[in-house]
């Protein structure tokens, strides 16, 4: 699980496309992908300045009024993991 603590940002060898609706991220070096919906883009995008767990739940928890702050670090921390998998952060 990750630390709320902790921050993590954007490597700076990646690019990004738009695919439909999704936002594609790409490592450069190591050619690694993934797509990612519209709110998981909106936390790809915080990620340009370092952001912890607790950062990124707070954001989604302005547009997500009535979810429960718990689900939502779960599902931040989700994301956060799908990324780190494919080398797309950094911890800052």
């Amino acid at each position: 699980m990750i630390e709320p603590q902790v921050r993590f940002r954007q490597i700076d060898s990646c690019e990004t496309g738009i695919f439909e609706n999704d936002l594609l991220v790409m490592n450069t070096e190591t050619l690694d992908t993934i797509v990612l919906n519209p709110t998981a883009a909106v936390l790809w995008e915080a990620l340009n300045w370092p952001q912890s767990l607790e950062d990124l739940a707070g954001l989604l928890s302005e547009v997500f009024t009535e979810e429960e702050k718990e689900n939502l670090k779960t599902r931040v921390a989700e994301v956060l993991q799908a990324l780190i998998i494919r080398k797309l952060l950094i911890k800052a």
